[in-house]
Formats: C-alpha cells, structure tokens, sequence
C-alpha cells in the first residue's frame, strides 16, 4: 500500500481527482486529495493568497504522516508547487510528478545550468532545487 498525496492544477478543488482516488483506493492505497487555499469556492478571497500557502499546504499533508513516504502528484499548475514542497521535505517524499502540466526538462531547462542541483532525493523526478533556483535568480 502506498500513501498519495494529489494536488489539483489551478481552479480546481480536490474534486478533480475523484475517479482517480476512487480507483487508488479500490487498489488498496491511503489516498488524499487536497483542495489548495484560495480555491475552496469561486467566492473566495484569494487577493492574500500566495504560491507559498499553496507550498505550505501540500508540506502540512505530508507532515500528517511522517511515518510514510508519499507519492506526491500535482497536475498542471500544481506541478511547481509538487516541487517546491518536495524540496521543503525531501524525506517524505517516496516519488513525485507532475502531470498535464510543464514537463521536467521543460522546468530544468528554465532554470539557468549554473543554478541546477541534483534531483533531492534518489527516486524523484525533481531534477533541480527550487531553493538554488531562487538564490540563483535573486544575484
């Protein structure tokens, strides 16, 4: 049995992945699907949301369970907060993708040679840390 973490693409809510966690768990895996703040009704007051309470929300799901290592999935917009919590908490992350969404050397290859570090953890697909991108961007 695996432990999931899935996080929706921008303007979606944990229902997008309603087939999908069905059918993960109908296999036997603990799954959870999060809706990201800001985005839990179009009534919303999201002019005090930022990338980082999304980041921080994706990271407090993890931490929930630190006992197990997740699959971390985040479609289309979601995709650089999925990287973003992984390189927070690399140990609780078993794997991590993203899906419909930009693909990893599409990301890699947005962040200049000099700022690329190796994947965070053996097993994910991060090829580069977001932190040493923005430290990079930032000289």
């Amino acid at each position: 049995m695996a432990r999931f973490v899935l996080v929706p693409g921008f303007w979606l809510g944990a229902w997008a992945w309603d087939e999908v966690a069905t059918s993960l768990r109908e296999a036997g895996h603990d799954v959870e699907a999060l809706t990201l703040p800001g985005l839990e009704s179009v009534h919303a007051d999201r002019s005090s949301i930022r990338l980082d309470d999304h980041v921080d929300a994706v990271v407090r799901a993890l931490q929930e369970r630190p006992d197990q290592p997740t699959i971390l999935v985040g479609h289309s917009g979601a995709g650089a907060v999925v990287y973003a919590a992984t390189d927070r908490e690399p140990a609780l992350v078993a794997n991590g993708t993203s899906i419909e969404g930009p693909s990893d050397e599409q990301l890699r290859s947005s962040v200049p040679e000099r700022c690329r570090t190796r994947p965070v953890r053996p097993g994910t697909r991060c090829g580069w840390s977001i932190r040493a991108a923005a430290r990079c961007r930032s000289r």
